[in-house]
């Protein structure tokens, strides 16, 4: 079991909802699922909050462009009632062209067209949809998590654990200011290292 579902299984276990996994450590609701499922825990029926913020994230998803595949295979709402939210919310059905060039567009070509370096360059902001506190790119017919994007284009690899920002710019989704649980515990074993030259040194002395 990798470090995320490592994290979403302490979660499970200790008794949060599938809505507050994925808003703390910003995974999908599939990851949630299959933790539970590895685990083999039956889930308890949705409570009306929990329906009402998956409902939320599927308006903005609609308004994004996401089909309504995209919508059933995130968070298994029904087709009727992903009309039904298009309908409520006055979304209108985007233009055939537009959907399928969203999802001809690659990972790395959707990433490039939300984003956008501050001035100075210093930061990298995402431009695109949210749902809740996350950026969510649509790419290749999927639905991936921007700021996992932009980890894995700056480290070459995907992240372990949960994603922490470095930097002190809310919008900023730039991979070199993430840090990864890996990441942390090298700086930490760095931090323990220096601090023990420091002390002795200062034995010494």
């Amino acid at each position: 079991m990798s470090s995320i579902r490592a994290d979403v299984a302490a979660m499970l276990r200790a008794g949060a909802t599938h809505a507050q996994i994925k808003e703390q450590l910003d995974v999908t609701e599939h990851t949630v699922r299959r933790a539970r499922e590895a685990l083999r825990m039956t889930r308890a029926r949705r409570t009306r909050s929990e329906l009402t913020a998956i409902e939320d994230q599927a308006v903005a998803m609609l308004h994004a462009g996401a089909t309504y595949k995209q919508i059933y295979d995130e968070f298994r709402l029904s087709r009727n009632r992903i009309s039904e939210l298009r309908k409520t919310n006055v979304i209108p059905v985007p233009d055939s062209n537009h959907v399928s060039a969203t999802r001809r567009l690659t990972v790395d070509q959707a990433f490039t067209r939300h984003t956008q370096p501050t001035p100075a360059g210093e930061h990298l902001l995402w431009t695109g949809p949210r749902r809740g506190r996350s950026a969510k790119l649509t790419a290749s017919g999927r639905v991936h998590n921007a700021r996992t994007v932009a980890f894995q284009r700056h480290h070459g690899r995907e992240p372990d654990g949960r994603l922490m920002r470095t930097c002190d710019h809310p919008q900023c989704i730039a991979g070199a200011h993430h840090t990864d649980q890996r990441l942390r515990q090298a700086q930490d074993r760095v931090d323990y290292a220096a601090s023990a030259i420091v002390e002795g040194a200062s034995r010494v002395t």
